[in-house]
C-alpha cells in the first residue's frame, strides 16, 4: 500500500485531470451552443470564433499545466538536487 504522501500526490494529480476534463466538456458544450446560435441567427457575422479561440487558449494552458506540471516538477527537483551537489562540491577560496 502506498504511503500517505504518495497517495496525496496521486490524488492531487487525479483531481487536476478531472478538473481539466470538466473544463473540456463545458468548453465543447458551450461552444457548440455558440456555433448553433450564431449560424441560426446570423450567418454573415461569424462571432462564435472569438469565444472559441479565447477560451481555447485558456483550455490549452490548463491542459499544459495539468499534463506537463508533474513532469516539470520532477525536472525542477532534479535541478535542485544537482545544484545542491554542485554547492557541496564547490571549493571555496578564502
Amino acid at each position: 500500500m502506498p504511503n500517505q504522501t504518495d497517495y496525496n500526490k496521486a490524488k492531487e494529480i487525479v483531481e487536476l485531470k478531472i478538473s481539466f476534463l470538466i473544463h473540456l466538456t463545458i468548453y465543447l458544450l458551450a461552444n457548440s451552443l455558440f456555433v448553433i446560435i450564431n449560424l441560426t441567427t446570423d450567418r454573415e457575422t461569424l462571432w462564435f470564433k472569438w469565444p472559441l479561440i479565447g477560451w481555447g487558449v485558456g483550455l490549452i494552458i490548463h491542459g499544459i499545466v495539468v499534463f506537463l506540471g508533474p513532469e516539470l516538477s520532477v525536472l525542477k527537483n532534479k535541478m535542485i538536487e544537482k545544484e545542491i551537489n554542485r554547492q557541496k562540491n564547490k571549493k571555496y577560496k578564502f
